[in-house]
């Protein structure tokens, strides 16, 4: 394929174009208007809620995958699409990761993100950040079926729930920014045409 036939390519895809992401969540849903806003694509974003099928608090590279997986596919069953149009499905998923090496143990907060454009998939992968292990510890205890670590972090810190990510750098990023080059990669390989 040449570079003429690349740019037509890539033009036919932002064609009418909606994305809509497998949750109701701002952060989710923000990140990603902010990585097409970066990667200049013009969409209609919306946030559908989908169910992960997983732990509210997932555990594990697999289970965060799983639950990002679910939460794309569960959406584009649910949302009809009339003849012709362009829409892709977003799914996001936040989890933990417990980490160890012969000098520490550490606990890491992770997102997966997973489009879908059609019969193509692609996958991506946040940036993670360490959290408390104490927290995670706590949450475990409870059990990750009801509860999720930055509930434990909250009660601790005071920080919010939903987006402990500034607590842990100082106010200095953002879930949204972290989510963001996650759906940013998972977008710029959708727009690559590759896998």
């Amino acid at each position: 394929m040449n570079e003429q036939e690349k740019e037509r390519e890539r033009r036919w895809r932002m064609l009418m174009l909606k994305v809509v992401v497998g949750s109701t969540s701002e952060h989710k849903i923000n990140a990603t208007r902010a990585a097409l806003r970066e990667l200049d694509i013009q969409a209609e974003v919306m946030g559908f809620a989908a169910d992960s099928g997983v732990n509210p608090q997932p555990e594990g590279l697999n289970e965060i995958l799983e639950g990002a997986t679910n939460r794309a596919f569960n959406v584009q069953r649910a949302v009809i699409r009339p003849d012709g149009e362009r829409i892709l499905f977003i799914g996001i998923e936040n989890g933990i990761v417990y980490k160890k090496t012969s000098r520490f143990a550490l606990v890491s907060d992770y997102a997966e993100v997973v489009l879908l454009d059609g019969e193509s998939v692609f996958f991506a992968n946040s940036a993670g950040h360490p959290v408390n292990y104490g927290d995670a510890e706590e949450a475990q205890n409870k059990g990750f079926s009801r509860c999720t670590v930055a509930e434990f972090t909250k009660q601790r810190t005071g920080c919010d729930a939903t987006d402990a990510t500034p607590h842990y750098t100082g106010g200095r990023m953002t879930r949204v920014e972290l989510l963001k080059g996650a759906v940013k990669l998972a977008l710029a390989q959708w727009l690559g045409g590759g896998q």
